[in-house]
């Protein structure tokens, strides 16, 4: 399992750099605040992860976790703002990366 969660590490980091992704979830949990950022921790991390396994041909990735995060009667308007703003922020790297 270790030897799984290494290699999936290393192809999302050729899609986002590791260095981009903590910034982003370092953003994220500004964004949202202390409180929910220690509740749902690594939130921002698995935002930006991703992103990067759709770069990686894992369609509907992002739609599957979005369309959850981003649910209004799970989560506040501040939290979803933060959401869609990590996931657009996390798709312009990748393309940026991609060219």
């Amino acid at each position: 399992m270790l030897d799984a969660a290494k290699a999936l590490f290393t192809e999302r980091t050729k899609q986002i750099a590791e260095k981009d992704t903590e910034g982003l979830a370092n953003a994220f949990d500004a964004a949202v605040g202390f409180e929910l950022a220690e509740k749902y921790k690594n939130t921002g991390k698995l935002l930006v992860s991703s992103v990067s396994d759709e770069m990686l041909g894992r369609q509907g990735a992002v739609t599957a976790i979005q369309e959850w995060m981003a649910d209004k009667n799970r989560f506040s308007g501040q939290w979803i703002f933060a959401v869609n703003g990590i996931i657009r922020k996390a798709k312009a790297l990748a393309d940026r990366s991609s060219d």
